[in-house]
């Protein structure tokens, strides 16, 4: 059986002044995912799937920093 493991970061950034005004992350865990070795299509497909199944898990995160940026910017 073949396990793997994913992380998946996002920042936003003020490209002119470089300041981050916030970031996300999002792992996913070995268990999370996996394929069997004899099976060639699914181990030949691990990282397409690993990378789609990571940035999944980053959606709500995402969605969570920019709720709390949009809340800040009320507040100022």
């Amino acid at each position: 059986q073949i396990k793997t493991t994913g992380h998946a970061n996002a920042l936003l950034l003020d490209v002119r002044t470089g300041y981050p005004y916030g970031t996300a992350t999002a792992t996913l865990n070995a268990n999370e995912i996996s394929a069997w070795f004899n099976n060639r299509d699914k181990a030949r497909n691990l990282a397409d799937k690993n990378q789609i199944s990571t940035v999944i898990k980053l959606i709500p995160e995402v969605q969570q920093m920019m709720k709390k940026l949009m809340q800040d910017s009320k507040q100022v």
